[in-house]
């Protein structure tokens, strides 16, 4: 995806750059890079850039169904934090082995 495809997803799913990145697990600061054009842009992980293909995908298919769309959409991303979350270690977790 181009940063103009993954800006107008964003904009089609009602979503600001803060609340997309925080529903993707990346700082707002790296989700703007992404849709900023080349040389400054970056390219989202090769993951990433498969989730957000496929809600592209997902929204092209069913354009009818955009809004229905966008809310299954942001429960996925909902989920996907949660996971993220879960995979991340814990700040405090600092216990003593004897």
């Amino acid at each position: 995806m181009t940063a103009p495809e993954i800006k107008s997803l964003r904009e089609r799913l009602g979503l600001t750059q803060k609340a997309m990145a925080e529903r993707i697990g990346v700082s707002r600061e790296t989700y703007s890079r992404w849709e900023m054009p080349k040389p400054y842009g970056r390219k989202p992980t090769k993951g990433t850039m498969t989730l957000l293909q496929m809600m592209a995908d997902k929204l092209r298919d069913c354009p009818q169904q955009e809004r229905s769309l966008q809310e299954q959409v942001k429960t996925a991303l909902g989920h996907l934090e949660a996971a993220a979350k879960c995979l991340k270690p814990a700040a405090d977790n600092s216990a003593v082995y004897h």
